[in-house]
């Protein structure tokens, strides 16, 4: 009981010595989320666990979290979703872990991490009015999703929408194939990655951020040239 005392003083006076960095790496984080995202006030973010890994980033890793990409997909997916819903303890413990190791943010590995974890990220109608999201526009003002005929107007917007996206599906296809007719190859130009060069510098102890770094090619490329 006293070594457990102890401990918890330890990392009292850590916290207190600390503490001047570990505010402006939560206030860099809130400033993100406002000036990068829809989430502009409290009920926008059902909770703010979804933060802690990210100020983990910031506080431990500030040119990694300078660099970082995709942390704004990561907020709302994970919000909208309720990813952090319920006792996510195990979650957050998992994906700073994960952020540690790599020293770096990265959305693929956080997402596989939560889907791993038993956690959804799908979105759901169902789900966006459970969160309480509705919308008005002030210039329609028959588009109001907060009155009586929500219903309604989600159909013929859905309809409509529905409509747009055959249309722009079938002139893609239409362009596709006028493409092939004049012999022109479609697709991104191929990506010569050397696996074995790539499995060397895996097998030194490189991370994946650094492997990226030293080829020139992407994380994700690197990764699926290893696995052949």
């Amino acid at each position: 009981m006293r070594c457990r005392n102890l401990g918890k003083m330890a990392r009292a006076r850590t916290l207190r010595t600390k503490w001047g960095e570990i505010s402006t790496a939560i206030q860099d984080v809130l400033d993100f989320v406002h000036s990068k995202t829809f989430i502009q006030c409290d009920k926008a973010l059902p909770s703010y666990l979804v933060l802690i890994p990210l100020i983990y980033v910031r506080y431990h890793f500030v040119n990694a979290w300078n660099t970082a990409k995709d942390v704004d997909s990561y907020l709302i997916r994970c919000s909208l979703a309720g990813a952090f819903s319920g006792q996510p303890d195990n979650l957050i413990d998992a994906l700073v872990k994960k952020f540690s190791d790599e020293k770096a943010f990265n959305l693929d590995d956080a997402f596989e991490l939560i889907r791993n974890q038993g956690r959804s990220l799908e979105l759901t109608e169902e789900r966006f009015w459970q969160s309480g999201y509705a919308w008005r526009s002030f210039t329609e003002l028959y588009l109001d999703s907060t009155g009586a005929f929500r219903d309604a107007v989600i159909g013929i917007l859905a309809a409509v929408a529905n409509q747009e996206r055959v249309r722009r599906s079938e002139r893609t296809r239409a362009g596709l194939e006028r493409t092939r007719t004049q012999g022109k190859r479609l697709g991104r130009r191929r990506v010569d990655v050397d696996a074995e060069q790539v499995r060397s510098l895996r097998s030194q102890g490189l991370s994946w951020e650094a492997i990226s770094q030293a080829t020139g090619f992407k994380r994700s490329t690197c990764q699926r040239a290893v696995r052949g």
